[in-house]
């Protein structure tokens, strides 16, 4: 562990010990968070931030399995003789179908944060 960065500190059973301990805690180099320096700083919407980009790809990579998922489901009430396990299979194909709705919509806002769509509107009237 101390290989890994931890430290030992001797606790001197007062209560000025306990809380020199916990008060050395933040003195450490906290980790640098990109997210809010790309927003604040960079002045970046957040579809165009590192971690839009990489949402954007992993809902985008959801949706396609997603699709896939729902594609087997119809291939195999496709297949059945059972009219139980076809009504089963189509209703669990459904519920993905709503799923992939949703994380399209939830794409499509991202793409188009409130506030640009509130700025496209008043550009329109304008």
């Amino acid at each position: 562990m101390i290989a890994d960065g931890c430290e030992t500190a001797r606790f001197k059973d007062t209560y000025e010990s306990a809380w020199g301990i916990i008060g050395s805690l933040g003195d450490r180099r906290r980790p640098h968070v990109l997210l809010p320096h790309e927003i604040v700083d960079s002045e970046l919407q957040l579809p165009k931030t590192r971690a839009g980009i990489t949402l954007h790809r992993e809902l985008e990579e959801l949706i396609k399995i997603q699709k896939e998922s729902a594609d087997r489901l119809r291939r195999l009430a496709q297949n059945q003789d059972n009219e139980l396990v076809i009504q089963e299979l189509n209703n669990q194909r459904a519920e993905i179908e709503v799923k992939i709705r949703n994380t399209e919509d939830q794409l499509h806002k991202m793409k188009n944060p409130f506030a640009m769509r509130i700025r496209k509107f008043f550009k329109g009237r304008g």
